[in-house]
C-alpha cells in the first residue's frame, strides 16, 4: 500500500513539475510568424516524457491539461482569438490547441511495462515524439487548410518567400494552393519543433534510464493502475 501511493504520489509531483516546465518553455520561443506558430525551446518534451514515464492513458489527460493551458496563454497574451468567433472560433481551439497539444501526450506509446528499463527505451521514447510531433503538425495544417487558406496568395507573393512563392503559384491554385500553403507555413515551425522534439526526448531518457532510483520508480509508476 506504501508503495503504491508512493507511486501515485511520484506520478502527481512528476505530471505538475512537467506541466509547469512545458508551460514556462513555451514563453522561449524564436520570433512569431505572422499568423501564429513559433519554434520554442523544447516545450513539447516534457509532456512526451509523462506519456513515456506514467503511460498513455495518464499522458493523454495531462495533455489535456496542457491544451487548456496552452489556449489561455494565446488567449491572454497573443490574443489569438480575437477577430474569430462562432464554428470558426471552435475548430480552431479543436485542431491548433486541444488535438495539436493534447496529442503530446501519446509520446510513449513504443514504451511499455516490459522495455521501460531497457536500453532500447530512450529510442523508442525518441520514435514515439516524432509521431506524436507529425500527429501535431497534421494538425495545424488540417486547421492552416479549413480556416486560413485564403491567405495564400497573400504569403506565396511576400518577398522573403522569393522563388518557392514563384513556384507555388505556377503549379497550384484554388483548394490545391490552400493546401500546400498550409504545409509550407506550419513546416516553418513544426519541423524544427519536431526535430527538437525528437532529440530532447531522446537525450532525457537516456538520462532517465541511467538513473537506477528513478529507474526504479518509473518501473513502478508503469505497472501501477492509475485510478
Amino acid at each position: 500500500m506504501a508503495n503504491d501511493r508512493n507511486n501515485k504520489t511520484f506520478r502527481l509531483v512528476f505530471s505538475g513539475i512537467m506541466l509547469a516546465l512545458a508551460f514556462a518553455l513555451s514563453f522561449v520561443k524564436l520570433p512569431f510568424l505572422p499568423y501564429g506558430g513559433s519554434v520554442t525551446l523544447f516545450s513539447m518534451v516534457p509532456i512526451v516524457l509523462v506519456g513515456c514515464v506514467c503511460g498513455n492513458l495518464w499522458g493523454l489527460l495531462v495533455g489535456l491539461v496542457y491544451s487548456g493551458l496552452q489556449i489561455f496563454q494565446s488567449a491572454v497574451f497573443s490574443k489569438a482569438f480575437i477577430d474569430e468567433n462562432g464554428w470558426r472560433l471552435l475548430l480552431m481551439i479543436l485542431l491548433d490547441f486541444v488535438v495539436a497539444f493534447a496529442v503530446l501526450g501519446l509520446g510513449g506509446m513504443f514504451v511499455t511495462k516490459k522495455n521501460v528499463s531497457k536500453k532500447s527505451m530512450p529510442w523508442l521514447g525518441a520514435a514515439g515524439a516524432a509521431i506524436v510531433s507529425i500527429l501535431r503538425y497534421l494538425s495545424h495544417i488540417a486547421s492552416g487548410y479549413i480556416l486560413f487558406r485564403t491567405y495564400a496568395e497573400w504569403f506565396f507573393t511576400e518577398k522573403w518567400v522569393n522563388s518557392m512563392g514563384d513556384w507555388a503559384m505556377k503549379t497550384f491554385s484554388g483548394n490545391r494552393l490552400g493546401l500546400v500553403y498550409s504545409v509550407i507555413y506550419n513546416g516553418l515551425y513544426m519541423i524544427p519543433e519536431i526535430i527538437i522534439t525528437t532529440i530532447g526526448t531522446f537525450v532525457v531518457l537516456m538520462v532517465l534510464r541511467n538513473i537506477k532510483s528513478t529507474n526504479r520508480r518509473i518501473i513502478g509508476v508503469r505497472n501501477e493502475a492509475i485510478f
